[in-house]
């Protein structure tokens, strides 16, 4: 009896390799889920950050602060997205033209505050302008908000609001990879 209690008390070498192979199934399974939710914090977060900044412009508009570099208050701070100069980047500006009509542009003759570069690997994939009727791709688009009211100008009077659409970079949208920044002309900035 004591030979067979023996017997009884260690695993086989079959139980063992299938513990070992069930194992090494489930880890794996893990990993490629892992990345997955690790693409999808990646541009969850890029948007966070982008809605961010749009609300920091907002803000600097609303409480008509000075930015450092400017010899004065400007008319309108804003924020542009500009497909043809870069999809890894963005730009905060002050438009320091001093006309009660905003071009409604970052341009070359405005101060750049701010260039903000995006994660690695998260890309703009487009740009819309948000009309009463119909959705507008565009090359690109400037947020304007007024000093100090916060009233938002997208450059057309038609224009209801602005969409940018991130991605993942060496994906196509829509997907999981992809999220859309929603800015509209009441000044809500919204992540979809």
């Amino acid at each position: 009896m004591n030979s067979q209690e023996k017997k009884k008390k260690g695993f086989t070498l079959i139980e063992a390799l299938v513990a070992i192979f069930v194992i090494g199934a489930i880890s794996s399974m893990m990993i490629v889920n892992w990345r997955k939710s690790e693409n999808q914090y990646q541009i969850q977060r890029v948007a966070q950050e982008m809605a961010q900044n749009t609300r920091k412009v907002q803000d600097m508009a609303l409480n008509g602060v000075k930015a450092s570099g400017l010899a004065s208050v400007p008319a309108f701070y804003g924020i542009s997205f500009e497909l043809l100069v870069s999809p890894v980047f963005y730009k905060i500006c002050a438009d320091t033209h001093p006309s009660s009509d905003p071009d409604n542009k970052c341009t070359g003759s405005d101060n750049w505050i701010e260039q903000i570069s995006m994660e690695n690997g998260v890309e703009i994939d487009s740009v819309y302008r948000l009309k009463t009727d119909e959705t507008e791709e565009e090359d690109s688009i400037h947020i304007m908000f007024s000093v100090p009211d916060g009233f938002v100008f997208f450059g057309r009077a038609d224009t209801i609001g602005a969409l940018i659409r991130i991605k993942k970079t060496g994906t196509t949208c829509p997907s999981n990879t992809c999220r859309d920044i929603v800015i509209r002309s009441t000044g809500e900035v919204s992540i979809q």
